[in-house]
Parts: structure tokens; sequence; C-alpha cells
């Protein structure tokens, strides 16, 4: 199980939930889908993607130990005939260390699926009583819900739902210019914003960048007989 069955599911299930209704899910049809439509199928595959995180998070986490333990019996000298560990260093010590970066790698794969699911949680836990159930009942369940009924109660909901994610996606986005920062001023690099783009450069080249935009557009001033001001 990954994030791309999960988005079958819930293909799948859309597909099931909307048949005999105007707005069923036919690959082939040159159905028009309304803009409203559209918004509330990408709310539904958000929801449908936190809600089952959590299934996914256990399942790689079952995945997982059986797979530690595998290395772990091998650091210690098992041998392991199984091509599919034919890449693996045979001395212990790279072994550990890529032990440990795999943990390292799984753990925070693994937070991000529980924090998808805390925030499917945190959103239904915030509607009225009547509407958390339908859409748990849905996306965490995955039981039959009449499509014009869940249409309705996500169309209800839909706006307060959207800003949630849409917080969420500038906050991430924020994080990783963030990140990008960092990484770029360990490499000795700044920012600097050139033809409205956010741009990295050492200030040495900056500087040379700067220098030539100046001669090129005194170049051009001179040729228009103007003075540069």
């Amino acid at each position: 199980m990954n994030k791309s069955i999960l988005a079958e599911e819930f293909g799948e299930q859309l597909e099931a939930v909307t048949i005999g209704t105007p707005y069923a899910v036919d690959p082939d049809s040159d159905n028009f889908i309304s803009e409203l439509e559209q918004r509330i199928r990408r709310v539904m595959y958000n929801l449908w993607m936190d809600a089952q995180s959590q299934r996914l998070a256990k399942h790689l986490q079952r995945k997982q130990v059986a797979h530690f333990e595998e290395l772990y019996e091998f650091s210690y000298g098992v041998p392991m005939y199984d091509k599919e560990y034919a890449g693996i260093p045979r001395d212990t010590e790279s072994l550990a260390i890529r032990i440990i970066d795999e943990k390292q790698a799984f753990i925070k794969r693994n937070e991000h699926l529980y924090l998808r699911y805390e925030r499917f949680k945190e959103i239904t836990n915030n509607l009225p009583a009547s509407s958390k159930q339908i859409l748990v009942d849905y996306f965490e369940y995955r039981k039959k819900i009449d499509y014009e009924l869940l249409r309705n109660t996500l169309k209800k909901h839909l706006k307060a739902i959207e800003r949630i994610y849409k917080a969420d996606e500038e906050s991430k986005e924020a994080e990783a210019e963030n990140q990008e920062d960092e990484r770029q001023a360990k490499l000795g690099c700044k920012a600097y914003l050139i033809n409205r783009r956010k741009v990295y450069m050492i200030p040495e080249d900056y500087a040379a960048h700067v220098e030539r935009d100046r001669t090129e557009r005194l170049k051009v001033y001179e040729q228009l007989g103007l003075a540069m001001p």
C-alpha cells in the first residue's frame, strides 16, 4: 500500500458513489463538470488522502519493522541471499549508518502521514455532529453514502475546508522557501530579487551582475542621448 494506491481507491470510490447521479464519473464522457463540482472533488480528494493516511502509516510501520529486523540480522552476519539485498554494503559500520538514515527518513514520512490524519480529525471535529458523521463514515470508514447527501454536506462547508487546505499549502511553501534559504546560506549564497524573481547568488556574482546591468543601461541611455538617472 502507498499513496498511489490510496489515490486509485479514491477514484474507484468516487466512481461507485456517483453511479446513477448527474455527477457520474465516466472517463469516456464529454459531460461538462462545473467549477463548483471540481472544487468539491478537490476537497474530497484531500479529505480522502488525509483520512486514509493513518491506515497507510500503520501499514508502513508493520512493513518497516520486518525490513529493519532483516537489516539487523544481516548486520550481525546472517547470510541474506535474496537479490533484493544484493546492493547492501557488507561492512557493519556502513550498514549501521544506512539503518539510522532509513529510520530517520521513515519516521519523518510517517509523522507527515499522522499529521495529515490529524488535520482530517481537526476539520471534522469543527463541523456539526451530523456533518461530521457523514464525512467520517465516507472518508475514514469508506462506507457507502448517498452522493447527493455527501455533496450537499461538502458544499455547505466548502469554503471553510478550502481555507484550511490553502493555509496549510501556503505554510508548506513558506517552510520550503526558508529551508532553501538556509541551504543556500550554507553555500555562501544570498537571495536577490532580479527581474521580480528570487535568485540565489554569492555576493561577488551579484555585484558583477549589478555592474553589467548598469553598463548595459548606460549604453542605452547614451544611444538615446539621455543622461543616466
